[in-house]
């Protein structure tokens, strides 16, 4: 870990600023990079054209997971700098629902650490996605939470 690693971690019902979620100038960092996570267009034979997700979660756990593998990324990798935000309730097609910056010196390992961030948090954080349709809604079947 860098002795001086920055963990922000955000978990917000309103729309994520990207711009203020990547601007790591601050921590002095070479390399940025910014993943960006949208809620993309879909159509279900059934239930018609995706409108928007709606995310829930146990605030207090989902945060301090999220805390948690953000820590664990600036052991394994060289990075100085991480924030991280998720949206809570609704997000309607195209607005981002996660934005996660990597700050380090080099492009690679920023690259890196922004992948085993984004997949960790799917892989280990349980957010609830519920999909609403132009007709009807479900929940996203998602992945199984590894412990």
């Amino acid at each position: 870990m860098h002795p001086t690693a920055s963990i922000e971690v955000f978990l917000t019902p309103n729309e994520i600023n990207i711009s203020k979620i990547s601007d790591l100038s601050v921590h002095n960092c070479g390399a940025v990079v910014v993943f960006t996570g949208k809620t993309r267009q879909e159509e279900h034979r059934e239930h018609g054209i995706l409108t928007s997700l709606n995310y829930s979660c146990y605030e207090e756990l989902a945060q301090k997971t999220i805390e948690e593998i953000a820590l664990e990324a600036t052991q394994r990798f060289p990075v100085h700098a991480i924030r991280i935000a998720h949206s809570t309730g609704e997000v309607k097609v195209n607005e981002p629902s996660v934005v996660i910056a990597v700050g380090g010196l080099h492009r690679a390992e920023a690259f890196e650490a922004c992948r085993f961030l984004i997949d960790a948090i799917k892989d280990r954080v349980a957010i609830w996605k519920k999909e609403q349709w132009s007709h009807g809604s479900t929940w996203s079947e998602g992945k199984e939470i590894k412990l």
